[in-house]
């Protein structure tokens, strides 16, 4: 099982390298039963289902950010590939590691889907976590084609 949480963990650090900061107050929680479902781990994604992991952003990006205070993460650890994960987590794995200390104030971004669920009629499938910022780290800019952006500007 702990091997499975350390692929799960070293293949969300290894999908967002180039978009951590180690020390940002911007991040984003990525979904560790989600990543394990991914990788095909069931039993780990049934353990994990509440568990997620943050990645601090280099730069934040569109959409909704919400304002956290930055002791909602004490007892976290941060890996050494830059993610961030709560300690009764980073106890499971033989992972290099340190003890996280956050930015007085943190900011979670949370994509703006509204338009998103609107263009599409009820066809995204998950809320903003994982899919979402995934669509916002590959189009930076833009959430949604510019053809369908287009048909449906306010």
């Amino acid at each position: 099982m702990t091997d499975n949480l350390s692929e799960v963990l070293a293949k969300i650090g290894e999908e967002y390298r180039e978009k951590i900061n180690n020390d940002s107050r911007h991040y984003i929680e990525i979904s560790i039963a989600k990543k394990a479902a991914e990788l095909g781990f069931s039993e780990a994604q049934e353990q994990y289902k509440n568990a997620f992991a943050i990645v601090l952003l280099k730069d934040p990006f569109g959409g909704m950010k919400v304002r956290s205070d930055g002791r909602t993460f004490v007892n976290y650890a941060q890996f050494e590939f830059g993610i961030v994960v709560p300690n009764y987590i980073a106890r499971q794995v033989d992972l290099p590691q340190r003890p996280y200390t956050a930015q007085d104030s943190m900011r979670i971004n949370r994509c703006h889907i509204k338009r998103f669920e609107k263009i599409h009629s009820g066809k995204l499938q998950r809320t903003f976590n994982d899919d979402c910022v995934r669509q916002f780290l590959q189009h930076p800019m833009n959430l949604v084609p510019k053809e369908i952006r287009s048909q449906h500007q306010p």
